[in-house]
């Protein structure tokens, strides 16, 4: 629940969870209904790159399907977003990591120049099915209120990813 003084100071936030609840009917592919998402995040807060992984039917595994202002990640650095997809898909809700909190995430955060990491988990039928890493070039770049937009950004899209899931 949010209280007065949020929904006040975050009305652009809001505003974006309004929209977010007329477009996910909408029929889209899976990248580019993560793009709508990265849009939209980034509207709720900024962040400097981000990478978005979903569940691939074949090889039972979540796959990077998406990034944004990130070259390319190496294996190396896909292998440490593994474990932090494996967080958000643990808790399932968000995670914040910022940087010195945890040695694994903290290389990571090198391989990809930025100092704090949000990870936002994508639902599809009440289970999580992709993950969304957002990245900030500052330290405590994102807080436990972008991180409960986020959350329920999330919740909102479950129409849009639910079309990848059932085909």
């Amino acid at each position: 629940e949010l209280s007065r003084e949020t929904l006040d100071s975050r009305c652009q936030a809001v505003n974006v969870l309004l929209r977010m609840s007329t477009l996910a009917g909408l029929k889209l592919e899976l990248e580019q209904a993560l793009s709508l998402f990265c849009d939209l995040a980034g509207e709720i807060v900024p962040y400097s790159g981000g990478l978005a992984f979903f569940w691939e039917k074949e090889q039972k595994q979540l796959r990077l399907r998406l990034t944004r202002h990130l070259d390319m990640p190496v294996t190396e650095t896909l292998e440490r977003s593994n474990l932090v997809n494996d967080w958000a898909r643990v808790c399932q809700g968000p995670v914040l990591i910022p940087c010195g909190a945890h040695p694994e995430a903290d290389l990571l955060l090198a391989a990809v120049g930025a100092q704090s990491l949000l990870v936002i988990p994508l639902f599809v039928d009440s289970q999580v099915l992709g993950v969304l890493q957002l990245f900030g070039a500052a330290p405590n770049s994102f807080t436990e209120e972008d991180a409960q937009f986020l959350w329920m950004l999330s919740f909102l899209s479950e129409k849009l990813f639910q079309q990848e899931h059932s085909n």
